[in-house]
C-alpha cells in the first residue's frame, strides 16, 4: 500500500508539470523560407520531409518548425505557390537537437520540377548545451574495428582500460546505456547488459558532460543508440568478416552478418527491419605470444608403475582400491576390463606427458555469439500516429584463461550472457506543435559463471549454450555433488614437475548465475509551445526482478554461499524547458529519481546475532536540477555553460550482498538495503568554432565533485566481536579536465577528412572501486605492525586507477571517388578506394609502488605506466555491378604491432619481471628419489613405491633422483613460465601484461 501511495503522488505530480520524455529518439528541424531576390519571409510556404507525412507551414515571418522527426538522413521540400519548388537532401535529424535548414527559393511563372541541392550538415551546432558526439552508421562503418563500443571509446574523455570504459573520470558503472530510449544497463552490475549488432545501428550519441533532464541512472556519461527502421523501399546488406595468414597469425575469427529491410509487401504503411550476426573465434583475447608454451602430449605420458599385480581380487567401481591416478574418463557405470583370473595389471598412477605448444593463441579462450535484432513499424496517417514493435536476443560465452591453470584449463571458468529486450510503443501527434510517446517494454539478462562439463561439451554445436557443471546437492550436505572432494590444489603434474605454482588438481571455485530484468512503462510528452519555446517531460516505472546464486567454495560444507531474490521498484520523472532566442537558448530542468528497495534491513548493525529486530528499508528520493545555456555569438561561434546536479543509484547488488551470511566464515561482505545516492555535481564551459567551411574546432573546461560514492568498511558486531565488511556511502572524488577536438570534413570533390581530438584529465578520489577497501584489508597488509588493528583507510584523495593524464586520438581518412585515378584498360583501380588510419596516443596509467616485502612506497598510484601507441588501418574498394554494391575490406589492428603496457608488476614497473630473486641457497640438499619405502615384505626387505613428490620432468639428468641444483633449476624455469604469462594475477591493477598485438581481418559485403 505504501508503494502505491508514493507511485501515485509521483504520477499525478509529472502529470500537473506537464507530460514527460525519456531518452529521447528523434530531434527538431527548424528554419526559414525566403525570398532569393528580396530577401523577404514568404508565409505559408510548405516544407514536408519526404518519405514521412510530418511537415509544416511558415508562419508570418517566414519561419517553420518540425518536431517528432525520427533520427536518420532526409529530403526536405519547400514550396509555394509562384515559387520554384525547392528541394535539399541529406538533411540529418539528429536526436535530441535541433537542425536548422533555411530555403531561399526563387520566384517564377512557369510550372518545372523545381531544383535539389544537398544540404551540408551543420558543423557547430547552436542549440548544444552539452558535450556530445553523434556517430552515423555510415561513419561507424568508415571506423576500423567498427562497433558502439569503439564510438564510446573513441570519444574524447573516455579512457578505455582493462576491458572497462571512465567517462571524465567516473566509475565505470556511472555511464547509462540506451536502445531505443530504453535501457539496457545491467541494473544488478551497472554493465552493459547486451551488445548491439552494428549492422542494425543508425545512430549513436554519446554524451559526456551537461546531459539533460531527460536521462538518469548515470553520473558521468550517457550512450542512446538508435536502431534503424524499413525505408520506403527493399534494402539487403550482407557481411562476411574472417582472419587472414597475412600480417598476422589466424585465430579461426569469423562473422557474418545479415539484414533486411522495407516496406511489407501487401501492407501499406508497414514497414520492418531484420538484422541477425553470428560471430566465433578460437582466441577473444589475442595476446603476444610467450616464448614456450607447453601442451598435453600423450604419447610422452609417464606412469609411475605398472607391475602391481592384484590376484584373486573382486574388482567394483565403489570400492576405494587405491588408485592414485586415473588417465581417462571414469564414472560409477564404467566396466572394467580387468580381470583377476588373467592376472591383468593395472597402472598405480601417471603423469602427463608435455610438448611445446604450436598454436599462435591460448587455449580455453574461445568465444560465439548470435544477436538477433527487429522493429516493426505502422504508420497511421489520418492520426498522424505510428506503433513500433521492436526487441532483441543476444547470446554471448566465451572461455577464460589464466596462468595459474594454464595446465589445468578444462577446470577454470566460462561465461554465458543471454539478453532479450522487447518493447512496443504508441507515438501520436495531436498536433503540428505537440506529440506523445507511450511505452512498455521489458529487458532481462542472464549470466553464468562456471566450470563447463566437459563430458557434455564435447559434442556441443556452436548454436547451443555452454553446459556447465552442476550446483546439485542430493544429499544435502551444503556441497555440490560435482565439486565435492574438487578443491583445486597445486600439484606437480606440469611440465617443471614443481609444485605451488600451477594448479594440477580440483575445479576453480566459483559457480554462479545471475538475472536482472525489468518491466518498464514510460510516458512522455514533447510540446513546441512557440517557435521560442519547447517543453518536454516525461515518467517511468520500472518494476525490477534480480536474482542471485552463488557459491564460492562449493565443495566445502561451510562456503561462502549467497542467495536473495528481490523485486525492487525505481521510478523517475522529470520536466525541461527549453528556451530558443535569437544568440541565447536555454536547457533547464528538474528531474526526480526514487528507489524503493523492497527489502529489510537489520535494525543494528552492530548486532548481527539478532536477528528479530528488521525493519523496511527507507524509499529513497533525489531531486536534480540541470542547467544548460548556448550562446550562439554567430552561425560559426558558440559558447555553453551548463551545470548540474547528477545522482546515481547504488547498482542492486550493493544493496542485497550476503545479506544472510555467517560472519563467522569470516571475510565476509555485507551489503545494505539502506544506501543512499551517490552524487555528481558537474560544472562545464565550452567554446565551438567553424574556422572554415569544411573545418571546425572546439575547447572545454570541465570540473566535478563527487560525493557519496560506493566503498568499503571493517566494521565490528559488538556481540560477538567477529569483524565483517559492509558497503557504504564513504568515498569522495573530484576531476578536473580540458579537451580540444578539431574536426576536417572533406569538401566539395575533395578526398580528405580527418579529426583531432586531445584531452587532460586529473581524476582523484579516496577509491576507484567500491572492493578497493576490503582488497587493502584483505590483500595488502591490512593490519599496522605497531597496534595490530587494521590500517586506517585513506583521509586524502588519491589518483585514480583510471587517471590517464593525456591522451590523443587522430583519425584520418581518404576516400577516392568513382572516377579518381588513372585508368588501366578501362578500369580504375583507386576509384571508389577509402583509407581510414584511427591512431590513439595515451599516458601512462598509474599504480601503487611497493617493495619486495608488498609495502606501499610513496603515496598511493604514484608510479606510472609507460605511454601507449595503438595505429588501426582500414582499406576497403567499393563496385557496383547491376545495382549491386560489393566492398572488399582489409583491416589491420595494431597496425605497428607495437607492445603497449597493459599491467605491471607494482615492484618493479614492469609487466614481465615481478622482482623475484630465486638462488640455489632457497632449496633443500636433500634429494627427491624416484621411490620411496613405506613398509617391508615379509623378509623384512622395503617394499618400493613412486614417490608422489618426484616427477621425471624435474629429473632433468635423468638419474632417478631431483638434486638441490636440479630443484633449482627447475622452479626458476616454471616462476619464469608463469610470471611472463600474459594473464598473471600478480600484476596490477589487472592480469593482462600487453594489450593486443597486430591482427588482420578480410571484410567481403555486399548490399542493395
Amino acid at each position: 500500500m505504501k508503494t502505491l501511495k508514493i507511485l501515485v503522488a509521483v504520477t499525478v505530480c509529472m502529470v500537473m508539470a506537464g507530460g514527460l520524455l525519456f531518452a529521447g529518439t528523434t530531434g527538431k528541424i527548424v528554419g526559414t523560407v525566403t525570398d532569393s531576390e528580396t530577401k523577404e519571409p514568404i508565409p505559408g510556404a510548405v516544407v514536408e520531409l519526404l518519405g514521412t507525412t510530418i511537415g509544416a507551414n511558415t508562419d508570418m515571418d517566414g519561419r517553420y518548425f518540425i518536431v517528432n522527426v525520427p533520427v536518420g538522413t532526409f529530403s526536405l521540400r519547400a514550396r509555394m505557390m509562384g515559387y520554384e519548388t525547392v528541394t535539399i537532401t541529406n538533411v540529418k535529424s539528429i536526436m535530441d537537437l535541433t537542425t536548422t535548414i533555411n530555403f531561399k527559393i526563387k520566384p517564377t511563372v512557369i510550372l518545372s520540377e523545381g531544383i535539389t541541392v544537398t544540404a551540408q550538415r551543420q558543423m557547430v551546432i547552436p542549440d548544444a548545451t552539452s558535450t556530445s558526439r553523434v556517430v552515423s552508421t555510415k561513419e561507424i562503418m568508415a571506423m576500423p574495428n567498427a562497433s558502439a563500443n569503439n564510438v564510446i571509446g573513441n570519444t574524447a574523455g573516455v579512457v578505455s582500460s582493462g576491458g572497462q570504459m571512465n567517462v571524465r573520470g567516473g566509475r565505470s558503472d556511472e555511464m547509462a546505456i540506451f536502445v531505443d530510449g530504453v535501457s539496457v544497463t545491467d541494473a544488478l552490475t551497472g554493465a552493459m547488459g547486451s551488445q548491439i549488432n552494428t549492422a542494425a545501428i543508425e545512430e549513436v550519441m554519446v554524451i559526456t558532460g551537461g546531459f539533460n533532464a531527460e536521462y538518469g541512472e548515470a553520473m558521468s556519461g550517457v550512450v542512446n543508440v538508435v536502431t534503424k527502421e524499413g525505408g520506403d523501399k527493399l534494402s539487403v546488406y550482407g557481411r562476411f568478416t574472417t582472419d587472414m595468414h597475412m600480417l598476422s597469425d589466424s585465430r579461426n575469427n569469423n562473422k557474418v552478418e545479415l539484414s533486411l529491410g522495407g516496406p511489407a509487401p501487401y501492407a501499406k504503411n508497414l514497414g520492418y527491419f531484420l538484422s541477425g550476426e553470428v560471430g566465433n573465434t578460437d582466441d577473444y583475447r589475442p595476446v603476444f605470444m610467450p616464448d614456450k608454451y607447453y601442451e598435453h602430449d600423450p604419447t610422452k605420458d609417464y606412469f609411475w608403475a605398472d607391475t602391481i599385480q592384484y590376484s584373486r581380487a573382486e574388482w567394483d567401481p565403489a570400492d576405494s582400491v587405491g588408485l592414485i591416478g586415473w588417465k581417462g574418463d571414469w564414472a560409477d557405470s564404467s566396466v572394467s576390463d580387468w580381470d583377476a583370473e588373467k592376472a591383468r595389471r593395472i597402472a598405480l598412477g601417471y603423469q602427463r606427458g608435455w610438448k611445446e605448444y604450436d598454436e599462435n593463441y591460448l587455449p580455453h579462450n574461445d568465444y560465439n555469439s548470435y544477436r538477433l535484432q527487429g522493429k516493426v513499424t505502422y504508420k497511421i496517417p489520418a492520426w498522424q500516429a505510428k506503433i513500433t514493435l521492436g526487441g532483441f536476443a543476444n547470446r554471448d560465452q566465451r572461455g577464460s584463461y589464466t596462468a595459474s591453470f594454464k595446465y589445468w584449463l578444462d577446470s577454470y571458468y566460462s561465461y554465458l550472457q543471454k539478453s532479450y529486450q522487447g518493447n512496443a510503443s504508441w507515438r501520436h501527434q495531436v498536433s503540428r506543435n505537440t506529440f506523445y510517446n507511450i511505452t512498455v517494454n521489458k529487458f532481462s539478462t542472464r549470466t553464468q559463471t562456471g566450470v563447463r562439463d566437459t563430458t557434455v561439451e564435447k559434442d556441443r554445436s556452436w548454436w547451443e549454450d555452454y553446459t556447465f557443471l552442476s550446483d546439485a546437492d542430493a544429499d544435502g550436505d551444503s556441497m555440490y555433488d560435482a565439486y565435492e572432494g574438487q578443491a583445486y590444489a597445486y600439484g606437480i603434474d606440469n611440465p617443471y614437475g614443481v609444485s605451488g605454482i600451477f594448479y594440477t588438481f580440483g575445479l576453480a571455485r566459483l559457480w554462479e548465475t545471475t538475472k536482472a530484468e525489468y518491466i518498464g512503462g514510460k510516458i512522455d510528452v514533447t510540446s513546441q509551445v512557440n517557435r521560442f519555446n519547447q517543453m518536454v517531460g516525461g515518467l517511468e516505472v520500472k518494476q525490477h526482478h534480480v536474482i542471485l546464486k552463488s557459491n564460492s567454495l562449493p565443495w566445502d560444507p561451510v562456503p561462502f554461499k549467497d542467495y536473495y531474490d528481490f523485486k525492487p521498484i525505481t521510478g523517475a520523472a522529470y520536466i525541461q524547458d527549453k528556451l530558443e532566442f535569437q544568440g541565447f537558448i536555454v536547457n533547464a530542468g528538474l528531474r526526480l529519481d526514487l528507489l524503493m528497495p523492497e527489502s529489510q534491513k537489520k535494525l543494528n548493525n552492530f548486532n548481527l546475532t539478532d536477528t528479530a529486530s528488521y525493519i523496511d528499508a527507507e524509499t529513497k528520493y533525489k531531486l536534480s536540477p540541470r542547467l544548460g545555456i548556448s550562446h550562439p555569438v554567430s552561425d560559426r561561434t558558440v559558447m555553453h555553460i551548463s551545470y548540474g546536479h547528477f545522482f546515481q543509484q547504488p547498482q542492486l547488488q550493493y544493496l542485497y550482498e550476503s545479506l544472510s551470511a555467517n560472519i563467522a566464515r569470516g571475510n565476509t561482505v555485507m551489503g545494505d538495503p539502506d544506501l543512499g545516492a551517490q552524487r555528481t555535481i558537474a560544472y562545464e564551459i565550452g567554446f565551438n568554432q567553424q574556422l572554415t567551411n569544411d573545418m571546425a574546432g572546439d575547447i572545454t573546461v570541465y570540473y566535478k565533485d563527487i560525493f557519496d560514492l560506493l566503498g568499503t568498511r571493517m566494521l565490528q558486531d559488538t556481540i560477538t566481536g567477529l569483524n565483517y565488511t559492509s558497503f557504504l556511502n564513504t568515498e569522495y572524488g573530484n576531476v578536473r579536465g580540458f579537451e580540444a577536438t578539431l574536426n576536417k570534413r572533406a569538401s566539395a570533390n575533395g578526398i580528405f577528412s580527418g579529426k583531432l581530438a586531445y584531452s587532460l584529465m586529473l581524476a582523484k578520489g579516496t577509491a576507484s572501486d567500491p572492493w578497493e577497501g576490503y582488497l587493502n584489508y584483505i590483500y595488502g597488509g591490512g593490519t599496522d605492525p605497531a597496534t595490530g588493528l587494521p590500517v586506517p583507510f585513506p583521509k586524502s584523495d588519491a589518483f585514480l586507477e583510471y587517471d590517464q593524464r593525456h591522451t590523443f586520438s587522430v583519425s584520418t581518412n581518404f576516400d577516392f571517388g568513382e572516377k579518381f585515378g588513372p585508368a588501366i584498360a578501362g578500369f580504375k583501380p583507386l576509384a571508389n578506394l577509402s583509407i581510414s588510419l584511427l591512431n590513439n596516443i595515451g599516458s601512462g596509467m598509474p599504480y601503487t609502488i611497493v617493495n619486495s616485502k608488498g609495502v606501499q612506497i610513496g603515496g598511493v598510484n604514484e608510479g606510472r605506466m609507460p605511454w601507449t601507441l595503438n595505429t588501426d588501418l582500414l582499406l576497403s574498394r567499393s563496385l557496383t555491378v547491376a545495382g549491386i554494391k560489393m566492398s572488399i575490406d582489409f583491416e589491420v589492428l595494431n597496425l605497428l604491432n607495437r607492445k603497449n603496457v597493459a599491467n605491471v608488476f607494482a615492484v618493479t614497473g614492469n609487466p614481465l619481471n615481478d622482482g623475484s630473486i630465486i638462488t640455489l641457497g632457497d632449496f633443500t640438499t636433500s634429494a627427491i628419489p624416484c621411490s620411496v619405502s613405506y613398509t617391508v615384505d615379509g623378509a623384512g626387505d622395503p617394499v618400493y613405491v613412486p614417490n608422489p613428490y618426484y616427477s621425471k620432468w624435474r629429473d632433468i639428468n635423468g638419474d632417478g633422483e631431483v638434486d638441490q641444483y636440479e630443484k633449482y633449476v627447475s622452479y626458476v624455469a616454471a616462476w619464469d613460465d608463469y610470471i611472463t604469462d600474459p594473464f598473471t594475477a600478480n600484476r596490477t591493477p589487472n592480469t593482462r601484461a600487453y594489450a593486443e598485438p597486430r591482427r588482420s581481418r578480410l571484410a567481403l559485403s555486399f548490399s542493395f
